[in-house]
């Protein structure tokens, strides 16, 4: 934890982090262990968090992808 910096505001939610932490340590050495990708999983910064979480903080819609932006407006024309 203290690698990454992390600061809770009480145990209760550092054992939360901690827990997440350790099966998200489980998941990448059984992956590492089993799996046969030309790639491995490795603890980063984002071990303290759910798939749940992560994907809620970095998975988002953006609008800078869509071809349809915010930036686009559709005008329809009355006759």
């Amino acid at each position: 934890m203290a690698q990454y910096g992390r600061i809770y505001k009480d145990d209760e939610e550092r054992e939360k982090r901690f827990q997440i932490c350790k099966d998200n340590v489980e998941f990448i050495e059984s992956f590492n262990y089993a799996s046969n990708q030309p790639y491995k999983l490795n603890i980063d910064g984002f071990a303290y968090q759910s798939h749940e979480e992560f994907q809620a903080s970095h998975n988002r819609y953006r609008t800078s992808l869509n071809p349809m932006s915010s930036k686009t407006h559709l005008l329809q024309m009355r006759t």
